[in-house]
């Protein structure tokens, strides 16, 4: 879920479905998944980019567990609350208006559309204002739908027990397929070579 895989049409969706993975969740009525982490000493958060979207988040230790159950909760169980909508419309109307008074960001942009032009990677992350302004929710339902038959990376790293965490994700069954490939060390398009670090991925294929 990135920005060039988007029409014309859905312009910024991809971002705008970021920021609605860390509002109100269907799981979590009493408090939000960010202050349930936060209180754990840790964090979550999210970024678009024009190929993925990542939801990350770090605790200690001891409560891996719990980040990868409510980081697999995110994904599956966003409410898309019509006020969270409307209230994240606002604010990504704001951070376009903030861009486009940033020159440097302006200028990136249009060496990125000069660069790739007539190509997805020339779109633009945040979209633009119309498109923001047009979304609804089932527009936003409908294509995250879509998007979750796509791909999906888990990497986690740090002190944690592979087995736990492969087994609380085959629990959660949100994948629609269950190969699970884990790579220990340091990941390289092109290295097998013997683990070399503390980092673990864990890939659904």
């Amino acid at each position: 879920m990135g920005s060039k895989f988007e029409q014309e049409e859905e312009s910024g969706i991809s971002h705008f479905i970021e920021h609605m993975l860390l509002t109100s969740n269907l799981k979590y009525h009493k408090t939000s998944t960010r202050q349930i982490v936060e209180d754990l000493g840790g964090f979550i958060n999210a970024f678009t980019t024009k190929e993925f979207t990542c939801i990350h988040g770090k605790v200690i230790s001891e409560y891996s567990e719990i980040l990868v159950e409510i980081l697999i909760d995110i994904i599956k169980y966003p409410a898309f609350k019509q006020e969270d909508i409307e209230r994240e419309k606002n604010v990504i109307l704001n951070e376009i208006q903030s861009f486009n008074n940033n020159g440097m960001h302006v200028c990136q942009q249009k060496l990125l559309k000069n660069l790739f032009k007539g190509h997805p990677l020339s779109n633009e992350i945040l979209g633009n204002r119309d498109s923001i302004r047009k979304f609804n929710r089932e527009q936003l339902i409908e294509y995250y739908l879509e998007t979750l038959n796509r791909e999906i990376v888990i990497c986690i790293t740090g002190d944690f027990d592979e087995e736990r965490i492969i087994d609380i994700i085959n629990k959660k069954d949100i994948f629609n397929k269950k190969d699970i490939y884990i790579q220990i060390g340091i990941l390289t398009s092109d290295s097998h070579s013997t683990p070399h670090a503390a980092q673990h991925l864990i890939r659904v294929l």
